[in-house]
């Protein structure tokens, strides 16, 4: 049976919750200030909407480094093999270049450096992964994170631990 429309969406909005909560985890661990939010950009020119994007997310951040940058990609391949290694996703990146965010792409490190901003971002997403779970269920039910509750939930999860 074929997902609606409605499916789709959600799918589509979890999705990038998840792609921006990686931008979001890895700069708050490298004590980069940051604000996250996700929001829905309609496309009513759509012929086909099983192929088409609802949601687009931003992450801005005081500064933005190689492995910010990459967080994003390495949250979207983390979250569906949790066992994954780091040069695994870095092969995912040579194939996946194309369907990324082209600011994304314009902040990666060069192909022989990206391994090792790729193995970074792995490791901060898997030392916070109670915030960044926080962090894509905020973003899918509030579609936006600000500034101080970022910073507030991240002091939080690190107490928890």
């Amino acid at each position: 049976m074929q997902p609606t429309k409605q499916q789709m969406q959600l799918l589509d909005k979890v999705s990038t919750a998840i792609h921006e909560a990686g931008h979001l985890t890895v700069a708050l661990a490298l004590n980069i200030e940051c604000e996250a939010s996700a929001r829905l950009v309609p496309n009513d020119h759509t012929k086909n909407w099983m192929e088409e994007r609802y949601w687009t997310g931003t992450t801005r951040a005081l500064f933005m480094t190689s492995v910010v940058a990459v967080a994003g990609a390495v949250a979207d391949y983390w979250r569906d093999d949790p066992g994954v290694e780091a040069w695994q996703i870095d092969d995912y990146l040579d194939e996946a270049l194309d369907e990324l965010s082209p600011s994304d792409v314009a902040q990666f490190p060069s192909p022989g450096k990206r391994p090792r901003a790729v193995a970074r971002a792995l490791a901060l997403l898997r030392n916070h992964k109670r915030f960044f779970e926080w962090a894509v269920v905020e973003l899918v039910v509030c579609e936006e994170i600000n500034e101080d509750d970022a910073a507030e939930q991240f002091l939080i999860s690190l107490e928890v631990g």
